[in-house]
């Protein structure tokens, strides 16, 4: 009886939501959520008060003064953090022949100044006697290419871990900076790849050839073909496992720099900072990092890594890397390791000059996520070369620029009252954005890059993962943010949980497998777009023989209306289902979309990439009614958010003891924006940070007023 209710319910809300479903009339019921509602996270050493910091710049030809000047600055500035990167070939002069003459006088300066050091090793960019991949430059974010170049690694961080691992100054070892290499048929890398392919296929030579369409005589002869990148009308086997096979290669390749550092220093941290996570997510097994890590980190460089975002979205974009770093990190202290910090002239994908209420809007976007600590880059230029006078935040005479002040007023504000961020927490909603590494491995594969038809470019499933993501930041709410393979589904409690699969195309048997055990203890799924259309091997899924027909209820007869995705219409796309027997489904808004119980729980599948919708178009969509409609009925929404939605502020909310903190973002550069507040009913709020206009209504709950490109803090109590 209690099923059919609920389902009744899920169905009754959809269909309510009319033909029009527009997300201006859209007011949440009000209500606080039940305590097993939320979660929060423990993150960090206790007593911890999040730290900011900037990256000093040091290169042969820098005298002492200029060096100290630069740790100076950052102790009289609240900043008590820096990295270095620990320029190999800075060092090691000649073979054997070391000179640590200019890190020296780094550590003693940041000992002088109380300024802890993230040391960068650098072991990818050996000196030039290693040989030519050690020619022309300083850095790189390349994998060792043979063993040789494995062989000077090990000692390179033998001699720096040595020299500084005892080091009063040091805090914690970068393994190297930014991995993120792309699949390169290295020497080594090849050699790796033949026993690999051995231990998937079960050294079932025939089941390799038959998944390439090859004829090896052996997994020994394999040899390296352009075919693997894909494209064209290649078979996508070995495209698959090559790519599936440099994720694990990669964290090999950490895991092995890890090893050697601890060879010599078993007490200092371990730290590494990803890059591109907009980008190249599938390159990544970072859950598998953090169990050699002792925190996980990010680089954050919106002129980089943003292209899929506007100006003004900036601050949602760290706040979403955050997210996702902050679920791989299973439970470790996080970072935003490099974040942009001043002009980039010639660098970069666009110019940028970040504003002073910019600077701030990333930082409280990290710090609300959790992060431990977030680093610029970078406090001084650089004196030669690429990115030569670029990216500082002091100005050319060394001189604190606005930005820099900036970041000092966030940072006087944490330690103002160090108690309640020491404790600070992110509240984390039981609402799952969920990523499919499978799905972005195969529309990796999309050569077809239509503007107009978002569906059909490679980075479809990453922006429909974003656009998700943005639309639930509009309800007030700061969703989780997990790969497939992350999501417990099968835990006891799912009756209180949402997750959401937005295009995802690409699912494997267990994975399908474990959502429907989700379901059926209770969870509620939203499928959007073709989720589910192809295995991980590109096979197509929507046929009668499909496991993907019992998580639906439903087979898959076709795909109908495929048109651009440029409309805020839950339309532009639909799935023409057809019921099982002994199923419960229902259409509603047409037949766009499908309501099915299995179970304890409901499945909502769209036929529509909505997902995309809403990455698409800055206004509020039909897609946005309906996740906070869902997220209302099954009782995942936070206790405090947005009575009515809003398409320019997004809120954090974190614990700290008994006091709750709220930091709001208004991201119009020109519009005074209000939200109202549920949530805080009955608590005394104290400004923190921006100076909001705080006014409490007839009902209980609170209007906010946010001045134009500002961010602020209110402490509840």
């Amino acid at each position: 009886m209690k099923q059919t209710k609920r389902f009744a319910l899920i169905s009754a809300l959809l269909l309510a939501l009319g033909t029009e479903w527009t997300l201006a009339q859209t007011v949440t019921p009000k209500g606080p959520n039940t305590p097993e509602h939320q979660s929060t996270l423990t993150l960090g050493s206790p007593n911890t008060v999040p730290q900011i910091g900037a990256q000093i710049w040091v290169e042969p030809g820098m005298d002492a003064k200029t060096i100290d000047q630069q740790f100076e600055t950052l102790a009289k500035l609240d900043m008590p953090v820096t990295r270095l990167f620990m320029v190999w070939n800075w060092m090691e002069t000649a073979r054997g022949v070391w000179d640590f003459g200019l890190y020296d006088q780094c550590f003693a300066s940041a000992q002088r100044h109380g300024v802890k050091i993230v040391a960068t090793l650098m072991p990818n960019q050996p000196p030039t006697y290693v040989g030519p991949t050690g020619y022309y430059k300083v850095q790189d974010g390349a994998a060792a290419h043979t063993e040789q170049e494995l062989s000077a690694q090990a000692q390179y961080i033998k001699a720096v871990v040595t020299h500084y691992g005892a080091h009063p100054a040091l805090d914690t070892w970068m393994l190297m900076n930014e991995p993120g290499q792309l699949p390169s048929p290295d020497p080594l890398a090849l050699a790796k790849f033949g026993p690999w392919l051995k231990a998937k296929y079960n050294n079932d030579l025939k089941a390799l050839n038959s998944s390439w369409l090859t004829s090896y005589t052996s997994f020994d002869s394999v040899q390296y073909s352009p075919s693997w990148a894909g494209g064209g009308w290649t078979w996508p086997g070995a495209y698959v496992d090559w790519n599936v096979f440099w994720r694990d290669h990669l964290t090999w390749y950490m895991r092995w720099i890890a090893t050697e550092i601890r060879k010599y220093d078993t007490k200092s941290d371990l730290h590494i900072n990803p890059h591109a996570l907009l980008d190249i997510q599938e390159k990544y097994d970072l859950p598998q990092w953090s169990d050699f890590l002792t925190s996980l980190g990010c680089s954050v460089h919106p002129v980089w890594h943003f292209d899929a975002l506007k100006r003004n979205q900036y601050g949602n974009g760290v706040s979403f890397v955050s997210d996702y770093i902050r679920g791989a990190a299973k439970g470790k202290p996080f970072w935003v390791t490099e974040l942009q910090g001043g002009i980039n002239l010639y660098t970069g994908t666009n110019a940028l000059t970040p504003t002073p209420a910019e600077i701030e809007r990333w930082l409280w976007s990290g710090i609300g996520a959790g992060a431990q600590r977030t680093i610029f880059w970078c406090l001084n230029p650089r004196l030669k070369g690429t990115e030569a006078g670029e990216w500082a935040m002091v100005d050319y005479q060394y001189r604190p620029t606005a930005r820099l002040l900036a970041a000092s007023k966030v940072a006087k504000s944490l330690k103002a009252t160090p108690g309640l961020w020491a404790e600070a927490k992110p509240v984390l909603p039981q609402i799952y954005v969920v990523q499919s590494q499978e799905t972005m491995v195969l529309q990796g594969r999309a050569k077809v890059n239509q503007g107009d038809n978002l569906v059909r470019t490679q980075r479809a499933h990453k922006n429909a993962v974003l656009g998700t993501y943005l639309g639930l930041q509009r309800l007030g709410v700061a969703p989780q943010v997990l790969n497939v393979s992350q999501m417990d589904w099968l835990a006891k409690d799912r009756q209180a949980k949402l997750a959401i699969l937005p295009h995802a195309t690409a699912l494997t048997n267990a994975q399908i497998e474990q959502m429907l055990g989700f379901v059926t203890n209770g969870g509620t799924l939203i499928l959007t777009g073709l989720t589910g259309l192809y295995d991980d091997y590109e096979t197509l899924r929507y046929t009668s023989t499909s496991p993907l027909k019992q998580l639906m209820g439903a087979d898959v007869v076709a795909v109908e209306d495929y048109t651009p995705v440029k409309s805020n219409s839950l339309k532009s796309m639909r799935l023409r289902l057809r019921k099982l027997a002994d199923q419960s489904l229902s259409a509603v808004y047409g037949d766009s979309v499908w309501v099915s119980q299995v179970g304890k729980g409901t499945v909502i599948t769209i036929g529509a990439p909505a997902g995309l919708d809403q990455y698409a178009d800055v206004s509020l969509t039909a897609f946005t009614s309906l996740l906070a409609k869902v997220s209302t009925q099954t009782k995942t929404l936070p206790s405090t958010h947005f009575l009515q939605a809003n398409p320019d502020v997004y809120l954090r909310q974190m614990q700290s003891g008994n006091s709750e903190i709220s930091i709001l973002t208004n991201t119009s550069t020109t519009n005074t924006s209000s939200v109202l507040l549920e949530g805080q009913a009955g608590k005394k709020p104290t400004d923190l940070y921006g100076g909001a206009t705080i006014s409490k209504q007839k009902s209980g709950d609170w209007q906010i007023t946010l001045r134009p490109d500002a961010t602020f803090v209110i402490k509840w109590d």
